[in-house]
């Protein structure tokens, strides 16, 4: 037992006196393991970012949530095309991607950055978005510097390399582009490879998007020219300028955005060359038209749905290429937007149309809030009385020997609201409707307008040479549906006048 105690007390010796400061060492160990884990941290923090102005839905919000980013080796390297690691996108386009600690990277060696997703389920089309990455033994940069983002411009760059890297290699363009605040910036690429050629390809990749076809799988090279093929008609860098993409929402009246509403576009120029956007049934509001031409005559857009009043706009297309974001979004909402409930959208006074509801009445866009609200019969005989109260007649001189007013609707209505409410007061106080005698009431065959008769002198025994009347009802009518129509949305008179009454004038025939 004493000898197992004095091997005891020796071996401790041995292993005391052979060690130098222990606890020294483990500091020592734990900073050189510090050092090694930072110098192989591999990590990779980026985002996939598109510009404001590229307003397709699915892209948006489709391809930036939960895409697939992975790091792929380079064609060059020995095991070309080799996934490395892999992360996912978050809902606002951002990723980050840890590699396994064996993956050792060297000095200047290039990846492809590589996001990935499929538009909706089994079947739809793949889309791909890429970048080169290069670690530089203190982290990653990229096309677009230590700031690593994905975007449409970054996809051009890497389309272009790997169809002629004699004309820029991967390595080439490392650190060229700039992104600030959305707003990306280029330098020279190469001698050959400037800003406007890499705009160019941009062009044809946001197009590719657009159509939801791979621009990576989609997008051909040859003679140095790109292109890719949309249905039958072949897109390439020159085409692909002269037309562009526009899009928007579509609301009604209550601000909602509308499901099954049927959207049309055309153009017609000088040369009578026509242009016929295919037919766009909105999802959650949103349409786009692809491909349409750029500078020439102005769109006709077109919105319809069954029961519904429809709305028409006139657009002029401009460029997608001067990164404006609001250039070409044509959204109907406010004074645009579409409705449920019926209106007037034809309004005739003795076979003239009204085209406003008073002369001079006009909106304020951003408000939709008519400049010109309904007059009371005071303010109807006096122009002078009140600002901003429609008096002025949009008509003039109509005969008052018979006067005709007809009304054609949106859509089938209650008959007797019609009858009951419509009414025409004098600026003298004095109301004809269908109580008077003399007054009819005569509907076309199908029901969908409706002609207001009287045959009464209505200046008979009156004073001066014009007499005003205005035109509205006592309250909103319905449709067959129970829907009532909307206060100061009755009487739609065209693409900026809309309004619950109109102002005409009458001469006096002796």
């Amino acid at each position: 037992m004493n000898n197992i105690k004095l091997v005891s007390i020796l071996t401790l010796a041995i292993l005391t006196s052979c060690s130098v400061n222990p606890v020294n060492n483990i500091v020592k160990s734990e900073s050189i393991n510090t050092t090694i884990q930072k110098f192989t941290d591999t990590t990779l923090i980026g985002e996939i970012n598109f510009p404001k102005s590229f307003n397709t839905k699915a892209t948006q919000e489709e391809i930036a949530t939960q895409s697939t980013v992975s790091i792929i080796k380079s064609p060059k390297s020995n095991d070309a095309n080799t996934t490395v690691a892999v992360g996912l996108t978050d809902n606002l386009g951002k990723f980050k991607i840890v590699p396994n600690k064996s993956f050792q990277p060297l000095l200047g060696e290039i990846y492809i950055l590589e996001a990935r997703k499929r538009l909706g389920g089994e079947g739809k089309p793949i889309i791909t978005l890429k970048t080169f990455i290069k670690w530089t033994n203190s982290g990653w940069t990229s096309i677009t510097g230590k700031n690593i983002f994905i975007n449409t411009k970054t996809t051009a760059l890497a389309i272009l390399s790997g169809h002629d890297s004699s004309l820029v290699e991967p390595d080439d363009t490392i650190e060229r582009m700039k992104v600030t605040a959305d707003i990306v910036t280029m330098s020279q690429i190469t001698a050959n490879i400037d800003s406007s050629k890499i705009e160019k390809i941009d062009t044809l990749v946001k197009a590719c998007l657009i159509d939801n076809v791979d621009p990576v799988q989609q997008i051909n090279y040859l003679n140095g020219s790109m292109s890719y093929k949309s249905n039958s008609q072949v897109i390439d860098e020159i085409t692909a300028s002269k037309f562009v993409t526009f899009s928007g929402k579509v609301y009604d009246v209550h601000g909602k955005e509308v499901t099954g509403a049927v959207v049309s576009a055309y153009a017609t120029d000088s040369n009578n060359m026509s242009w016929f956007g295919d037919f766009q049934e909105t999802l959650e509001g949103f349409y786009v038209f692809r491909n349409a031409p750029v500078g020439g005559s102005p769109i006709f857009i077109n919105v319809n749905k069954d029961g519904w009043a429809s709305r028409g706009k006139l657009e002029i297309l401009k460029s997608n290429l001067q990164g404006d974001p609001s250039l070409n979004i044509f959204d109907f909402k406010g004074i645009d937007s579409i409705q449920d409930e019926p209106e007037i959208s034809l309004l005739k006074v003795n076979s003239q149309i009204i085209t406003i509801s008073s002369d001079g009445d006009s909106y304020i866009n951003q408000t939709n809030t008519p400049k010109n609200n309904k007059p009371n019969i005071l303010q109807l005989s006096n122009p002078l009385s009140v600002d901003n109260v429609g008096n002025i007649p949009s008509l003039s001189s109509i005969d008052s020997n018979n006067i005709e007013i007809e009304m054609t609707f949106s859509e089938l209505i209650v008959k007797e609201d019609v009858e009951n409410y419509f009414r025409i007061t004098s600026q003298s106080g004095s109301v004809i409707n269908s109580n008077n005698s003399g007054v009819q009431f005569i509907w076309s065959d199908d029901d969908k307008s409706v002609t207001f008769k009287t045959n009464k002198a209505f200046l008979a025994n009156k004073s001066g040479d014009e007499y005003k009347y205005l035109i509205d009802f006592t309250q909103g009518f319905r449709d067959l549906a129970g829907n009532v129509s909307i206060n100061r949305r009755y009487f739609k008179f065209g693409q900026t006048q809309i309004n619950d009454f109109a102002v005409f004038s009458v001469k006096n025939v002796p």
